[in-house]
């Protein structure tokens, strides 16, 4: 390779005319090879030249466009939810939810977009006529609607209804020009104001309406819009939304992506809707779009629960994506458009379009099948591309420098082969990839983004076309290692670590004083239960062998000990110690059998020798048995249905007689039963896997061995004598005696009638008043 300090004079001497010819000759072929130098350097010196960040002056804890926060909400959610999942706007909202809908954001940590207006019902729909107002009662409604409210911060957007005015309506126009002046001429922040506009409007209908909108988002309805097949329509609007804003928008007015999620797709299409999603969202985002609004996040009829969570998890993957630690947002908010790389479609299909609509689109808008984003950021360079095919293609990307690119993947920031020259790729249907290059990079192997699950990980630190001078390792803010070169020996050991996220931190400078950085949240759960995968108010019932993961050494184990605590009316009330000690035992019996069915919290303890104490609770509910309480009521008159037996049993002898007098000499049991005369007669229930019984009787003596037999069957037809204890449970002054009859029926068994025969009793005095089975489930 020509470099410049090899271009110097080598003889004093005049050169003759020959020799000048020949040294000229060579001198201009260095030059040109020289200059050629300089404009590979300078090109390879302009790719990677620091991308000027178009929103440095704006404030980190302000909403785009007054602030950074990439603005990422959704029509009718739920604050708390979506704020766990990255989102950073509630709302809209619509009806009533209006009045909470601050709150529950503040209370979330969110901004909101709230909603104003007056229902002008320009439709004249519901029968009603419309509502006519002049611009000054329309301007003295909305300054008292935004008056009420506009001292509240967590307000971010201002939401204009009614929603879809027609840019061809005078008055409809009127009201919007009126409504959106008073808004900013009242509100003391000058928050921007929003309109929703139809998906079939163009940019010359558009242009109208954003003339007095800060904010252009119209629907971006794929399947609704009958575009099911061609979802390239995303681009289309979204360009639409750009040229209206170009033609006729305000000064520093932002448009907004509001894609799809209420239409129940096909059976056969179900499958689809993450790549949908997916496509449709970073499609925008490739075209220019500066925030996303999913409509909507509610539950709608005919809308299922699978296609609800399918739609919510995609979206909500973005919102991570874009608004997490890769803080895609702000690459696409405030990074720098170039257009020095190449894209080539090699094979697939070539060109999409949308569908032609009445309307609408009435003119053929053809794109290239796959769209690019090429944005320089910092000093590193971001490469989105979208599939807008239903099918495979394969693209090739030039233009990269010469030296080394180092790649990551945008989405997931793992490593990804070094370019030395072009790319070429293939990108499924409805695809979408992102790319992260730099000059080099530092890379976190280990610890995992997960939770740790051994007593000792490893810290492992890469670093790619980075050359350290200076490495500082940090763990939540605090200097773990301090060096000129990459660490070898450190690692992590949960038992020095608290419960609960943490922060590991790389910082390296080079020889030249250029800084790489590099982070990883990972997680310690000291503790987790490895069987059975139970979910919160899980059902068990008979034994469960609980097994604990721990990732601490057995060594570290001070104290383990797991119990349940009794749920009785929602409040914690007796305590169980399932087991109690210094060591981990491969499996923990639980005999659920053992414990009255209801709910219980699954408590498990564990204090670690260095001091660290972890904990986790889940409530189980125990359902081993089911009853049969029988009060042994006696018929009841139903008017002219006619009497209505109210006896549990499945079969009987015909000298019963039910008798309801003086409930005071029998302990305050007013339904009791007794056999008509001296001869044997019995009762008999029926309950699947009968265990236990508790019979009831009444008499003046204890010894009913010789008048009671209990016996048990499977069929109903073969019966089982079995044998009962005798409780006196209260006796009277008279000798009247209260009597519980108690048994049990073995395991094995699978008993499911239990019969009660009587003798014949010479005193007539013994009467049974109530009887209670209980059975395994």
């Amino acid at each position: 390779m020509i470099t410049p300090s090899r271009l110097r004079a080598t003889d004093s001497r005049v050169p003759s005319a020959a020799f000048s010819r020949r040294t000229l000759a060579s001198l201009l072929t260095l030059l040109f090879v020289f200059m050629l130098f300089n404009a590979t350097c300078a090109a390879q010196s302009d790719f990677w030249a620091p991308a000027v960040d178009k929103g440095a002056h704006l404030p980190a804890d302000k909403v785009f466009p007054q602030g950074r926060i990439f603005p990422y909400g959704g029509y009718s959610g739920v604050a708390v939810r979506e704020k766990e999942n990255y989102f950073t706007l509630h709302g809209p909202v619509y009806g009533d939810a209006v009045y909470t809908m601050r709150e529950n954001a503040k209370a979330a940590g969110m901004y909101a977009i709230f909603t104003v207006g007056i229902p002008m019902n320009f439709y004249e729909t519901d029968g009603k006529p419309a509502l006519n107002l002049t611009p000054a009662e329309i301007a003295a409604e909305i300054k008292r609607q935004v008056e009420a409210v506009m001292e509240d911060e967590t307000i971010a957007w201002w939401y204009l209804m009614p929603e879809e005015l027609r840019p061809w309506r005078v008055k409809e126009m009127e009201y919007l020009e009126v409504a959106a002046r008073t808004i900013r001429e009242t509100d003391p922040y000058k928050r921007p104001v929003w309109m929703y506009d139809p998906g079939h409007r163009n940019a010359s209908e558009l242009a109208v309406t954003a003339q007095h909108l800060d904010i252009l988002g119209k629907g971006m309805y794929t399947n609704y819009s009958e575009q099911l097949g061609s979802r390239i329509w995303c681009r289309w609007g979204i360009e639409n939304q750009q040229k209206a804003l170009a033609a006729n928008g305000r000064p520093g007015a932002i448009h907004i992506a509001v894609p799809e999620m209420f239409q129940e797709p096909a059976p056969e299409d179900a499958a689809k809707i993450p790549s949908w999603a997916r496509h449709d969202v970073y499609l925008a985002l490739v075209s220019g779009a500066q925030g996303v609004v999913p409509f909507s996040l509610a539950y709608r009829s005919g809308f299922s629960q699978s296609s609800w969570e399918a739609y919510y998890n995609a979206y909500a993957k973005i919102a991570r994506e874009l608004n997490g630690e890769l803080a895609l947002g702000q690459v696409f908010l405030f990074g720098e458009r170039r257009d020095d790389l190449r894209l080539t479609i090699t094979a697939g299909e070539q060109t999409v379009w949308p569908q032609l609509k009445p309307g609408f689109i009435d003119e053929i808008y053809a794109y290239p099948s796959v769209s690019m984003a090429n944005i320089a950021y910092g000093n590193q360079r971001y490469v989105f591309l979208v599939n807008s095919s239903e099918e495979p293609v394969e693209v090739r990307l030039d233009g990269f420098p010469a030296e080394p690119t180092y790649v990551r993947d945008a989405f997931t920031n793992q490593p990804l082969p070094v370019i030395e020259g072009a790319v070429s790729l293939a990108m499924p249907g409805l695809g979408v990839v992102g790319f992260r290059l730099s000059q080099g990079y530092i890379w976190i192997d280990s610890p995992p983004e997960a939770a740790l699950s051994a007593p000792q990980t490893p810290i492992e630190i890469e670093a790619y076309g980075v050359t350290p001078s200076r490495v500082d390792v940090r763990l939540d803010g605090e200097l773990l290692y301090g060096g000129t070169s990459l660490p070898t020996d450190l690692y992590l050991r949960p038992a020095e670590l608290t419960g609960g996220e943490h922060r590991l931190e790389v910082t390296v400078v080079d020889a030249s004083g250029n800084t790489e950085q590099a982070s990883r949240v990972f997680r310690v759960e000291h503790l987790r239960l490895a069987q059975p995968d139970l979910r919160w108010g899980a059902t068990l019932k008979d034994d469960i062998h609980l097994a604990l993961d721990l990732s601490i050494a057995p060594h570290e184990v001070r104290r383990l000990v797991v119990s349940l605590t009794a749920i009785v009316g929602g409040e914690p009330s007796t305590q169980y110690v399932i087991y109690s000690g210094d060591a981990v035992p491969e499996k923990i019996r639980l005999e659920t059998a053992r414990f009255p069915d209801g709910a219980y919290d699954l408590v498990v303890d564990l204090a670690v020798t260095t001091g660290i104490t972890a904990s986790f609770t889940e409530r189980v509910v125990f359902a081993n048995w089911q009853t049969l309480s029988d009060a042994l009521l006696p018929p009841q008159t139903l008017g002219w249905f006619g009497p209505d037996d109210r006896l549990k049993t499945v079969d009987r002898s015909d000298g019963w007689e039910f008798t309801t007098d003086n409930p005071g000499q029998f302990f305050g049991d007013g339904d009791r039963m007794r056999p008509r005369s001296a001869a044997a007669e019995y009762l008999a229930w029926q309950l699947q896997n009968l265990r236990y019984f508790t019979l009831t009787f009444y008499a003046r003596h204890s010894e009913l061995e010789r008048l009671v037999t209990v016996a048990v069957s499977s069929d109903g037809a073969t019966w089982q004598d079995v044998a009962y204890e005798v409780q006196v449970a209260e006796q009277a002054p008279d000798g009247r005696r209260k009597l519980l009859v108690t048994g049990s029926v073995p395991d094995s068994s699978s008993m499911r009638y239990l019969r009660v025969t009587v003798a014949g009793d010479p005193t007539n005095d013994l009467e049974i008043g109530d009887v209670h089975l209980v059975a395994k489930r």
